[in-house]
């Protein structure tokens, strides 16, 4: 019969005042200690280093200007992003709400949009489930496809 083994961290109170500060990030030290309850046996003390990440995804959305995307319609298009974190990005996905309410997973994806304007936003989670959020416009308009002319007029 195998033993029951559990692990008492005696580090509540030092996580409780490490979230509670101001900096966004901290690394700290918690002893730990193995016991066997059935036994009593009682291991040594282990440091165990934790880092607290209260730091989201940084987004930046290529192309965007004042909120807004502006692309061709009926032709393919692409929503890129850099997203970079402290530790390290687990997520990333767009969502463009135009009837479909897509949902595409990536730093870099394709779409084709009808003409319109459409709500979007990109989601970036990080490794510590810090979620950060951009909204932002996209106008697909219709792409104009006639060539300038140059013409003259009489003097009247």
């Amino acid at each position: 019969m195998k033993k029951s083994v559990f692990v008492l961290f005696m580090f509540c109170l030092l996580v409780s005042s490490v979230i509670s500060s101001q900096e966004s990030e901290k690394v700290a030290v918690h002893a730990a200690r193995m016991i066997d309850v059935r036994s009593g046996n009682v291991g040594e003390d282990s440091d165990i280093e934790f880092i607290v990440d209260l730091t989201p995804c940084s987004n930046e959305i290529i192309g965007l200007v004042n909120g807004e995307i502006i692309v061709d319609s009926g032709m393919d298009f692409n929503l890129m992003a850099l997203v970079t974190d402290d530790i390290n990005v687990d997520s990333i996905k767009w969502f463009v709400m135009d009837g479909e309410d897509r949902e595409l997973i990536g730093d870099n994806v394709s779409l084709i949009l009808e003409p319109g304007t459409y709500d979007a936003l990109l989601e970036t989670i990080d490794v510590a489930g810090n979620v950060n959020i951009s909204e932002f416009t996209i106008q697909a308009l219709i792409p104009d496809h006639t060539n300038p002319r140059v013409g003259t007029t009489d003097p009247v």
